[in-house]
């Protein structure tokens, strides 16, 4: 049927379009590109989307017959300006304008494309091509019936790929069932639920899932009965399937959580074995272990679930004795699981230095902010039965996870009792690790209470001024660095109207410090990162007020920003490379070298420029200049990531300060720079911030915008790095099909996590295409790269 709807020659002429599409260079893509939307889609859309069904068919290359299906999907939806007189709508697709029977013909191709594609991969791109035409026939009121008997009838096939398929097109397309009996609905379901293979058994969860969502009141309540089996999946799975499952709970969690209400005894004894590291869930006792050395989806996935049931059915979760009791348990045993320092002190390290975003101790803290929120003041007893006791205990990651859970309470209610017992500690304690752990308590939790910690201000601040006056021995160094920051902090916590009163004598003593340490080259050493980090504190509290203090403020932390990095190289022989941790040892284009640590840390000024010119905005305008001689060059600083993410971050900061300062020829310097590293850069996720940052600067241009050459040389970049990645996807894809699927599983999660960075700058690109031009031809390639992943997924339409 579609040989005879589509000519020979138009099928030959198709194919050699969309092998330049794939294949050609940037030449030959930017033709074919033009050709499909100028002499093909313009004049004869309907034998364009045939043809892709017929290419995704029977196509001889694997890879073909998936971008066919994926070009298919995208095409068919996408929205066109109807020509005149047409009864079309414009902004409507394309698929609009069909006759019924080409429809019906690109349908029919789809399905026998389900039924005979061999390869997984491609065979889900074209299910995905598939239940989005179902999905938007029914948005169209155009039900699509063969694909209702299609999938009926795999689900009692003897074929098991047949039953994964048909679970796999509900889950997408749950409107395909609903107008069947709900009993037969969930008869299915259940068999799907008990199937022999785990695709089965996931796809039929997801149908399960989408189905529970998506039907009415009456098809929740009749269909109820789905989530035992549902539940009853997870127990007996693998380990590297649980996630998936887990992920499929979710969202029915978020949307019907009385679903699971029957069901809370058994959750809240099952997860949080997938959860926590500790047999038991005694509150009397809590268990400490070593993180990790590998962070567990599954955990995060179950975590995620006991919080969503709590964020969306509060009330039901409360009055389950068991639930919230265990909750608290699971986050405090999580927020100790942190890695030791080497040298075990932790009060060494600098409180103004955020950790890793991510991480366990993050999740946990998180999902006990997010619990707290949920359910209120009732999480306050039962946490706090185990908090005070846990802030005298022995290990530091105990006292560490106390303090976190502090902060992520509704603490009013016992705000006044903490705040008392830490004055206390600091009016009778003589000891410095006291003393640090009390101000850096009271910094966390003036930063959870904000202004409800107003009262307590005024004593707390003037005993951190007090300190700063007096302790000045060398043995309270760093109690008087711990002090300069958490009084910072105390500071962004209560806001600028309140700390404005003491911010001049605070600066000044911050001064005093600065000068007296000058006689000490140690001590100067050992002082100035806590300075500027406090200065930058300061400088985001107050804003444009801060102005007057950038002459005193603003040399010492361009002076950070712009040290050197001290090098040393070793030859191939050396065994003496420095193993002491002064120097950081890499090897970089064959040549081992180390670099001095002590310098990389002054690098951490970049983090604070970018508070103070964020903070500050116009005011820091006669600054701007003498960053940029800085912050461009650190784009290209090899040596620190955190160095080129912040130089990233300042670019469009520093443009948007400096509108009254900046020239043509400093607009052309910047841009040309970045563009310069665009090109050079390597690694993938600081690509993304790179094209981030070249969107930032666009938007914050004058009202005569972009100049054209510069707009030029961004889409010659920008096609230059498409087509780079476009050749390292298709490597990827064709080691994957060289090598059997069980020998290269490790590579491939390392290829697809590679995809993802690459998906973040594709995102990027996307977004300074459009700021160009909202239809500028090369968005096309940008879903045609994104398309050549070895795990592609349906959001890519």
């Amino acid at each position: 049927l579609m040989e005879a709807q589509v000519a020979p020659d138009v099928l030959s002429k198709l194919s050699q379009v969309l092998s330049n599409l794939v294949l050609g260079d940037n030449e030959l893509r930017r033709n074919a590109e033009k050709a499909l939307y100028d002499e093909w889609l313009a004049k004869d859309p309907g034998n364009v989307l045939m043809a892709l069904a017929w290419f995704a068919r029977q196509s001889p290359d694997v890879h073909m017959r998936g971008f066919c299906a994926v070009l298919l999907r995208r095409l068919a939806f996408r929205t066109i300006n109807a020509p005149s007189g047409s009864r079309i709508p414009n902004n409507s697709a394309i698929y609009d304008g069909l006759p019924v029977t080409t429809i019906k013909i690109i349908e029919a191709f789809l399905l026998d494309c389900i039924a005979n594609e061999t390869e997984t991969s491609t065979r889900n791109k074209i299910v995905d091509t598939a239940t989005v035409f179902a999905e938007e026939s029914f948005n169209r009121h155009r039900p699509w019936p063969e694909m209702q008997a299609f999938a009926a009838q795999y689900t009692t096939s003897q074929d098991p790929v047949h039953r994964e398929i048909a679970f796999q097109i509900f889950a997408y397309v749950p409107r395909l069932i609903l107008d069947q009996p709900v009993n037969a609905i969930v008869d299915v379901l259940e068999r799907g639920l008990a199937g022999e293979t785990i695709p089965i058994q996931l796809n039929a969860l997801k149908a399960s899932s989408a189905f529970l969502t998506t039907t009415d009141k009456d098809g929740k309540e009749r269909g109820a009965r789905l989530v035992a089996p549902m539940l009853n999946t997870l127990p007996p799975l693998p380990k590297d399937s649980q996630e998936a499952f887990l992920q499929a709970l979710i969202p029915l969690a978020s949307t019907d959580p009385q679903l699971f209400r029957p069901h809370l005894s058994s959750l809240v004894s099952f997860l949080p074995t997938l959860i926590t590291r500790t047999p038991s869930h005694d509150s009397s006792s809590l268990a400490v272990h070593a993180p990790d050395l590998e962070e567990d989806p599954t955990r995060y996935a179950a975590l995620e679930l006991l919080i969503s049931i709590t964020e969306n059915d509060s009330k039901a979760v409360q009055a389950c004795s068991e639930w919230i009791p265990t909750l608290v348990q699971c986050c405090l045993e999580g927020l100790a699981e942190i890695h030791d320092d080497v040298d075990g002190d932790w009060l060494d390290r600098d409180p103004t230095v955020e950790g890793d975003e991510d991480g366990y101790p993050t999740a946990f803290e998180q999902a006990l902010d997010r619990a707290a929120v949920s359910v209120g003041a009732s999480i306050l007893p039962i946490t706090f039965q185990v908090v005070p006791a846990m802030l005298n205990l022995p290990i530091w990651q105990q006292r560490h996870a106390a303090l976190m859970a502090i902060c992520s309470e509704v603490i009013k209610p016992y705000l006044q009792d903490i705040v008392r017992a830490i004055l206390e500690i600091l009016n009778a304690s003589q000891k410095s690790y006291e003393q640090h752990q009390a101000f850096t308590t009271l910094a966390m939790v003036a930063d959870a209470a904000r202004t409800s910690f107003l009262p307590f201000y005024p004593s707390i601040f003037g005993m951190a001024k007090d300190v700063l006056r007096k302790a000045a021995a060398k043995s309270q160094r760093p109690l008087r660095c711990r002090v300069m920051e958490c009084a910072a902090l105390v500071a962004c916590a209560v806001g600028k109207k309140t700390f404005k009163a003491d911010a001049a004598e605070f600066m000044n003593l911050l001064f005093e410090i600065e000068e007296s340490a000058q006689e000490d080259p140690d001590e100067e050493n050992e002082i100035s990162t806590y300075l500027l980090a406090t200065y930058a504190k300061v400088a985001s509290t107050l804003g444009a007020s801060f102005a007057s203090y950038l002459p005193r403020v603003m040399p010492q932390v361009l002076s950070a920003a712009a040290t050197k990095q001290e090098m040393k190289e070793y030859g191939d022989d050396d065994e003496d490379m420095d193993e002491k941790g002064d120097y950081i040892n890499l090897v970089v284009d064959g040549r081992r070298v180390g670099i001095k640590t002590a310098i990389l840390e002054e690098k951490a000024a970049f983090e604070h420029l970018v508070v103070i010119t964020s903070s500050l905005k116009d005011a820091y305008a006669d600054w701007v200049k003498p960053t940029l001689e800085i912050s461009l060059p650190g784009l290209k600083f090899f040596w620190h990531e955190g160095v080129r993410e912040s130089s990233a971050m300042l670019v469009p900061m520093l443009l948007a300060c400096g509108k009254s300062v900046l020239t043509a020829t400093d607009l052309q310097t910047i841009f040309r720079t970045l563009l310069a590293a665009i090109s050079e850069e390597g690694d993938t996720g600081y690509l993304a911030s790179l094209y981030k940052s070249v969107v930032d600067s666009i938007l914050v241009l004058p009202s005569k915008g972009l100049p054209v050459d510069l707009a030029n040389d961004i889409v010659a970049t920008v096609q230059r790095k498409l087509q780079s990645l476009a050749q390292k996807r298709k490597r990827r894809a064709e080691y994957l099909l060289a090598h059997g699927s069980e020998d290269v599983e490790e590579e491939r999660e390392g290829m697809a996590l590679e995809e993802e960075l690459e998906d973040f700058v594709l995102d990027e690109v996307g977004r300074l295409l459009r700021l160009l031009d909202p239809n500028h031809p090369y968005l096309m390639m940008v879903g045609s790269v994104r398309d050549l992943g070895v795990t592609p997924s349906q959001s890519a339409m």
